[in-house]
């Protein structure tokens, strides 16, 4: 503004020069700025951000679904990027216990989308099992069919599981699979596990989609 970059703590304290509680207001601003892309290689700020926004939820004077809704999505955030909640890890059933207890909403039926699309994708565990694309293909026929939403969150998931499946064959497959090498005398390489791999498949998921605030 006017030329200065304002940081978290100018705009929250501009919040709190309105009369009322702002808090649900403050702790959407801090997820939004999660969101942005230059957050994913800044851990230590992504975690001081995270932490605020959990804190300004929790004194919330009324409690409403609103709350627990932007709690989940933290634990969801907190868990996808690794980050801690007060110190401590946050678990997929975490997560997943949060999201049941929220409210039947369109918004909500996103959060789960994503959370169980995310597992599957990246294979993670909940409860000892794996997720399966029957689980998220079933989560997405709560989305009214034929509707703009329910085919874009379709069309995403099928691109995405499609990288993970590519990523799969790389990273497990590789070393029964030849592939070019333009170093090699004969111009292929014995086995492809001498090439470096990602060290995980992370989403390309737009998060205004599930986020919505």
């Amino acid at each position: 503004m006017n030329g200065n970059y304002l940081d978290n703590q100018t705009v929250l304290a501009a919040f709190d020069e309105v009369p009322g509680d702002h808090s649900l207001r403050q702790a959407e601003y801090l997820i939004q700025r999660l969101n942005q892309p230059q957050w994913h290689n800044q851990t230590n700020e992504a975690q001081d951000i995270i932490q605020k926004a959990w804190q300004i939820l929790n004194r919330v004077p009324v409690k409403e679904e609103k709350q627990h809704q932007l709690q989940c999505i933290l634990k969801f955030m907190a868990m996808k990027n690794e980050l801690t909640i007060d110190h401590q890890e946050v678990s997929a059933e975490q997560v997943l216990q949060s999201i049941k207890t929220l409210g039947s909403s369109l918004k909500n039926s996103r959060i789960a989308f994503f959370f169980l699309a995310h597992c599957y994708i990246t294979s993670q565990l909940v409860n000892g099992r794996k997720i399966h694309k029957d689980q998220v293909l079933e989560c997405l026929q709560s989305f009214p069919e034929g509707s703009k939403l329910h085919h874009a969150l379709d069309y995403w998931f099928e691109q995405c599981s499609s990288e993970a499946n590519i990523m799969e064959n790389l990273l497990f497959k590789r070393k029964n699979s030849v592939i070019p090498r333009s170093d090699s005398p004969h111009g292929y390489a014995v086995s492809a596990n001498q090439h470096e791999a990602p060290d995980q498949f992370s989403l390309s998921v737009d998060e205004t989609l599930w986020i919505d605030i």
